[in-house]
């Protein structure tokens, strides 16, 4: 029987905003699970969705976004190749 090989988890540090931290450890509190573990598996949907949902925090970002997205659908925009 082979065994396993061990893996050595790695400390990722992120940045966030204090009170989003605290809303999050409660929440995964409440569930019974760590933030680790929530972030873990935001990691691997990443990996596996191959895909990230861009949502805005603040509403001019969002603003943006959508006169941006519109203006794609408009076929007002420029295709550049390196």
């Amino acid at each position: 029987m082979s065994k396993k090989p061990v893996i050595k988890p790695v400390i990722i540090t992120v940045k966030a905003d204090p009170g989003l931290k605290l809303a999050a450890q409660k929440k995964a509190d409440n569930l019974g699970i760590t933030i680790s573990q929530v972030v873990q598996q935001a990691l691997r949907d990443f990996l596996e969705e191959e895909n990230y949902t861009f949502r805005p925090s603040k509403p001019e970002t969002a603003s943006l976004v959508e006169e941006a997205r519109a203006e794609y659908h408009r076929g007002e925009y420029k295709r550049y190749n390196n």
